[in-house]
């Protein structure tokens, strides 16, 4: 890989984390972990209570989940080509 394709491979990976950023950034994150930890608590302590808003909630904090771990690889990525 020449040394112009390696840097049009970062920016690219770089432009990737920057939109799965900014998906995880439309919610607020500390919000986000306060439901998730209630949430869980309130399932744990009344398993027959339906909890639908939480449920949607729980499936988005997964998506995100996907996403984050996406800009890990990413990331890793990056420092693997600036590192070869």
């Amino acid at each position: 890989m020449t040394p112009e394709e390696k840097q049009k491979e970062i920016e690219r990976l770089e432009g990737e984390i920057g939109n799965f950023t900014n998906l995880l950034e439309q919610g607020d994150y500390r919000a986000r972990k306060l439901i998730h930890e209630l949430g869980g608590i309130i399932k744990a302590q009344f398993p027959n209570v339906q909890t639908p808003v939480f449920d949607s909630y729980f499936a988005k904090e997964e998506e995100a989940q996907t996403f984050r771990d996406e800009i890990n690889r990413l990331q890793a990525e990056i420092e693997r080509l600036k590192n070869s």
